[in-house]
């Protein structure tokens, strides 16, 4: 199969769903907050939501949570 494009995101993901024109990814912000370390990786940072283009790669729309999204959750 073809490889349409590739990215790099500053999200740790750890939820996506591809629709026929989407991809929404979602996850806490892959950065480390020196005063909580551990708060990225314990579900205590807020999370980042992204629309991103299927064909293009583009991220389309940004939201932000106040809490991430979690695996199987």
């Amino acid at each position: 199969m073809k490889k349409l494009w590739s990215k790099e995101v500053p999200i740790r993901v750890r939820a996506m769903v591809v629709t026929d024109d989407l991809l929404w990814i979602g996850g806490p912000p892959d950065t480390i907050d020196p005063k909580d370390p551990f708060a990225t990786f314990e579900g205590r940072s807020e999370g980042l939501l992204w629309a991103i283009s299927t064909g293009t790669g583009e991220k389309l729309k940004e939201y932000r949570l106040q809490r991430p999204p979690i695996f199987n959750g």
